[in-house]
């Protein structure tokens, strides 16, 4: 999510929100964002035009939901970064 965020940053305007499930790794990024914990973010999805999930969330092996997308806007875009398994 870190490499996505900073090049989605440059392009973002007013600020890119970023939400992850420990607060604790924002601490390593050197990037202006809007930082929300994971917990929050289902408060704020019907604001958001593009939502990337890079969590394990829906995975091999990993079938449970990190946050409830009923309050996604319908013209928002929704992508999932899958990374397990290596190949898909």
């Amino acid at each position: 999510s870190k490499g996505i965020a900073y090049e989605l940053a440059k392009f973002v305007k007013p600020k890119l929100t970023v939400a992850n499930r420990a607060m604790a790794r924002f601490e390593s990024w050197n990037l202006n964002i809007n930082q929300i914990s994971l917990a929050d973010a289902e408060k704020y999805l019907a604001e958001f035009d593009i939502v990337i999930n890079t969590t394990p969330a829906g995975m091999a092996g990993n079938n449970e939901s990190i946050i409830n997308l009923k309050h996604l806007s319908p013209n928002t875009l929704m992508s999932d970064i899958v990374y397990i398994p290596y190949k898909t």
